[in-house]
């Protein structure tokens, strides 16, 4: 059990990481969890950190250049195997392996990364069971992704219909987050559905988007316009 100090500790990290295009916030962020490592021996504590630290590259991945992405993504992904080390059984050490194992992927190529596949699934339906609406329904974002974006078994987990019931979970669960209407637009693309694609991306067009920064709202409606040329 975590003390009052600890949990607001915590919540000043994803504070940070909620305005991380502000200033140095993400420094700021990397370096109170670099001081925890060295302050604490607790495996919990510690799982927590691990976790939080391969967070932290999650958010330089996604906004780094192309050829720095694998580097980083492998960073990341070792992080979480930390945290993962100190508590396999964590909500954040589960969710945060199976986003950067995720990440490592599509960077590898899924082909080059079908023999962890099955952990990412593991470690998604693990964090769902701990807590479907964390950071966005991410769960159920990743394990959307999974069953859209992989092969068909018995090398990957296509499943188009658990594909659509995780990504409309999502959009459920964390109506904001303009990552869960791009990932429900491109299945709908996939389905062949335009017009259920283009009512994600009005809305993902139309919206505020306050969390990171204006880079982070630029990038997700670059992507929607994107897709809505695709579709014509």
């Amino acid at each position: 059990m975590m003390n009052d100090a600890l949990m607001q500790t915590f919540a000043e990290v994803e504070r940070l990481f909620y305005a991380c295009e502000a200033g140095d916030n993400l420094k700021r962020a990397e370096a109170i969890l670099a001081d925890l490592v060295k302050t604490t021996n607790d495996p919990t504590v510690l799982a927590r950190v691990y976790a939080e630290l391969a967070q932290a590259q999650s958010w330089h991945y996604e906004y780094a250049p192309k050829g720095e992405r694998l580097a980083i993504a492998l960073r990341g992904m070792k992080l979480a195997k930390r945290a993962l080390e100190y508590d396999g059984d964590g909500l954040e050490a589960n969710a945060w392996a199976a986003t950067l194992m995720g990440y490592h992927g599509l960077e590898m190529g899924i082909l080059s990364a079908l023999f962890y596949l099955s952990k990412v699934k593991q470690h998604a339906e693990r964090a769902l069971q701990l807590d479907e609406q964390y950071h966005s329904a991410m769960p159920h974002q990743i394990l959307g992704d999974l069953h859209r974006l992989t092969p068909p078994a018995p090398m990957g987990f296509l499943d188009r219909k658990l594909a659509l019931e995780h990504l409309l979970r999502a959009r459920e669960l964390a109506p904001a987050c303009p990552q869960a209407k791009v990932r429900l637009a491109e299945l709908y693309i996939s389905l062949r559905k335009p017009a259920l694609a283009r009512e994600q991306l009005a809305l993902l067009l139309e919206q505020a988007i306050d969390e990171r920064g204006p880079a982070y709202a630029a990038k997700y409606q670059e992507k929607g316009r994107e897709l809505l040329r695709k579709i014509g």
